[in-house]
């Protein structure tokens, strides 16, 4: 473990890279593993220099890059492997992987929001069904109170019909003769003389003297 001139953590270490070679039956063999220069910067340095030891199998993400160096008074370039990601190779090695709490939580709260999504659903359902179930009770106490209300109503008109019929006005009686006209007190004292005369009843026909009168 280094550090670069900019004060950021460098680990280098050499690794073998596993290889194999085909021979003239067509059989695979292991051969020598290529030896290379892995080289990782920054925390994740810091943290493979930490778990990292001599003979761990491991798998490395990265790419391939070259830096100058001086050899036999020459500048060459020399390759290595710049590698970003790290980890245990899961075919030929045992490890144990440690989750700290914020994970349990995290998954806690995720199964409790599922767990209140899904009761609200069965609610949403359920809701409907017992709307329709107290609609007919509902209905029928309306019902039952439109006919209420209509019973004064239709029994108003046979009130009605009871009573007797509306009293008809009484003719005008005919006004009197105008003042200073005559003729017309003349009239109305024959009318009133005429009125006055008793009506004799006579059980027979008159004869013909009656006539002729």
């Amino acid at each position: 473990m280094t550090m670069t001139v900019n004060g950021d953590p460098r680990m280098s270490c050499w690794v073998g890279i596993p290889q194999s070679q085909q021979d003239a039956n067509g059989a695979w063999h292991e051969a020598e593993p290529l030896e290379a220069e892995m080289v990782m910067f920054g925390p994740s340095a810091q943290k493979a220099f930490a778990k990292i030891r001599p003979g761990d199998h491991i798998v490395a993400t990265g790419k391939e890059a070259s830096y100058p160096i001086e050899q036999d008074g020459q500048i060459v370039e020399r390759e290595y492997f710049h590698a970003s990601h790290i980890g245990p190779d899961n075919n030929v090695t045992a490890f144990t992987v440690h989750r700290g709490p914020e994970r349990y939580n995290a998954e806690r709260e995720a199964t409790q929001r599922e767990a209140a999504r899904q009761a609200s659903f069965e609610q949403a359902e359920q809701a409907p069904q017992g709307a329709a179930q107290q609609a007919p009770a509902q209905q029928t106490v309306t019902g039952q109170g439109a006919a209420a209300q209509a019973a004064p109503e239709q029994g108003a008109p046979q009130q009605a019909a009871t009573q007797g019929p509306p009293t008809q006005a009484m003719p005008a009686q005919q006004a009197g003769p105008a003042a200073d006209d005559p003729v017309a007190e003349v009239l109305s004292q024959r009318q009133q003389q005429v009125a006055a005369e008793p009506h004799t009843p006579t059980s027979s026909p008159p004869g013909p003297d009656g006539i002729a009168r």
